[in-house]
């Protein structure tokens, strides 16, 4: 639904550039942004991840983030003044922007008289993030992995979310952009 605002990703791209004294190009920081992302969503980072309940968390999780994805792209002096700086803009609200159809997309689907959910393995700063970006309005029910003891994939939080909706997990759609927490989904006959 949301992305980091693209003059942001710049912005970092131009610093981390002047740091390491080589330009950075957007499409390798997105790589290895996401490169680093998917290797935190293994098994062995799930517990970390439920760690993050508060905003003191989060800035942590992202201070450990960058210190990694900073070594992978070759920036050594000046790292933890950066890092600090990274943890801060990706638990900022304010840097985030929905992709361009999405209000369009979410109010066709209400229009059309359909319960819709929420269902994200997220951080504090999610909570500000969907209401300055206008979505609560579209969901009859958001469920925040932070606030509750369990995250995608695992069944006990889908389970909960088509029982507060009061829908037949067999006539539910889950949609997401990781093939795992739709596997999940898929196991549970959504």
């Amino acid at each position: 639904l949301v992305h980091i605002k693209l003059e942001i990703v710049e912005k970092i791209c131009v610093a981390i550039g002047n740091i390491r004294r080589k330009p950075l190009e957007i499409n390798e920081y997105l790589i290895a942004f996401h490169d680093e992302w998917n290797k935190r969503q293994k098994p062995s980072d799930k517990e970390f991840i439920k760690g993050v309940v508060k905003p003191d968390d989060e800035i942590g999780y992202w201070n450990n983030f960058f210190t990694s994805l900073m070594t992978t792209l070759g920036v050594s002096s000046d790292k933890e003044r950066l890092v600090k700086i990274l943890a801060k803009i990706y638990s900022d609200a304010r840097s985030f922007e929905c992709f361009d159809d999405v209000h369009e997309v979410l109010a066709e689907l209400k229009a059309k008289s359909l319960k819709l959910g929420m269902l994200s393995n997220a951080f504090p700063s999610a909570e500000e993030i969907i209401n300055r970006l206008e979505l609560k309005q579209y969901f009859d029910y958001i469920l925040l992995s932070y606030k509750f003891e369990y995250i995608k994939p695992e069944p006990q939080i889908y389970q909960f979310a088509v029982e507060t909706l009061n829908v037949d997990i067999k006539k539910s759609i889950f949609v997401d952009d990781r093939w795992a927490f739709v596997k999940a989904a898929i196991e549970l006959e959504m």
